[in-house]
């Protein structure tokens, strides 16, 4: 082989190294430091999920103002199971007050 060819490792659970990090003994993050977008990513498993329900309703503060997720699924990320997910993320939302 000539040259050097360095293969990117593909990760293949991004939640389990977002978990590493904020539970690692060494140097562990504190949940409230993480931002809207690892919050979703957390919670829903995946980053463009995320991603695409942030571009929709700006912050997690109004997430009123996204409805149904089955409305969200023609966005990129959000599958059926993704919809369903963030209808009952949003309902216990809505119970807490």
């Amino acid at each position: 082989m000539s040259g050097t060819h360095t293969k990117k490792r593909s990760i293949k659970n991004p939640g389990a190294a977002r978990f590493n990090r904020i539970y690692s003994k060494r140097t562990p993050t504190k949940v409230e430091s993480l931002s809207d977008q690892e919050l979703l990513t957390i919670l829903l498993g995946n980053p463009t999920a995320a991603a695409s329900v942030l571009e929709e309703i700006s912050e997690l503060g109004q997430f009123s103002r996204i409805g149904e997720g089955a409305g969200m699924m023609h966005r990129p990320g959000i599958s059926k199971g993704t919809a369903l997910k963030l209808d009952a993320l949003f309902e216990v939302a809505c119970r807490l007050g």
